[in-house]
């Protein structure tokens, strides 16, 4: 547990890091304030303004994993302090896990702090009985969609897939950091294979490519980031089967990633 305690706050405790969250408050409370500002607290708005806050936060949530949770292993390989963990008290296997832990720790946290800020946001603005009573309400009237599900539906989709994005950004991390002798190097091919996650998958739709939009359309770019209304992949999300095919792409992700992090971290840098 201490060990575990350790690497958390080593995530934390950067001033790097604080100004990225800063960054992030300060164009959230202007995200806000424009949604308060053009309110009508009409039934329905608040449900939907949450939905729609969720899309941006997703993709701050994703940057703010990546740029927390890159380092993980790289900070110690470009400081060639490996060797002292592998010879210390707690060995090599135990330090890796407790990384892997504190990775998925603090991406998760992140999202769910967004998460929990715009419910207060929202319940704050249109009070929560507003909010409740829109999540039944038709999410055709609010979005560009002619599918038949609730604001209460789309939303438990959105929070999934968001969820589930962190986790693969997690994975994905713990894996490129154990390979990456630097921290910038680990965060620049993070964030190099997020975006083209996303850009693969708009390619494959517009060119007409389904196979490799299929494909990518499980990337984490595409899952943290308000895709499930993008037409003419919405059927697929709701009607076609994605969205319980999400935790499950997400779990066998996330079990090879680690694994390969966690096989590298104990054979070494070569």
């Amino acid at each position: 547990m201490r060990l575990y305690l350790f690497e958390l706050e080593k995530i934390m405790k950067k001033p790097l890091h604080f100004a990225a969250v800063s960054g992030c408050a300060v164009f959230t409370f202007v995200l806000w304030w424009m949604y308060a500002d053009q309110a009508d607290y009409s039934m329905g708005e608040g449900a939907a303004a949450a939905l729609l806050l969720l899309g941006v936060h997703g993709l701050f949530a994703a940057l703010l994993a990546m740029l927390f949770t890159s380092p993980v292993f790289a900070e110690e390989y470009s400081c060639n302090m490996e060797g002292l963990l592998w010879t210390s008290v707690k060995g090599r296997k135990e330090t890796a896990w407790c990384k892997a832990a504190a990775a998925l720790t603090i991406a998760l946290a992140v999202y769910i702090s967004f998460l929990a800020a715009d419910l207060i946001f929202v319940c704050c603005v249109w009070g929560g009985g507003n909010w409740y009573a829109g999540l039944g309400q038709p999410a055709a009237v609010w979005l560009d969609t002619t599918l038949t599900v609730t604001l209460g539906t789309a939303t438990a989709a959105a929070v999934l897939t968001g969820s589930c994005s962190l986790l693969l950004i997690a994975g994905g991390a713990y894996c490129i950091s154990a390979f990456s002798d630097t921290p910038f190097k680990a965060v620049s091919i993070l964030g190099i294979s997020y975006f083209a996650g996303g850009i693969l998958f708009d390619w494959g739709d517009r060119a007409g490519i389904p196979l490799a939009a299929r494909i990518f359309s499980f990337s984490p770019a595409v899952l943290s980031g308000f895709q499930m209304y993008k037409k003419p992949w919405e059927e697929q999300w709701f009607a076609g089967g994605y969205i319980p095919l999400v935790p499950v792409v997400t779990a066998a992700a996330c079990i090879i990633l680690f694994t390969l992090g966690l096989r590298r971290f104990g054979r070494g840098l070569v």
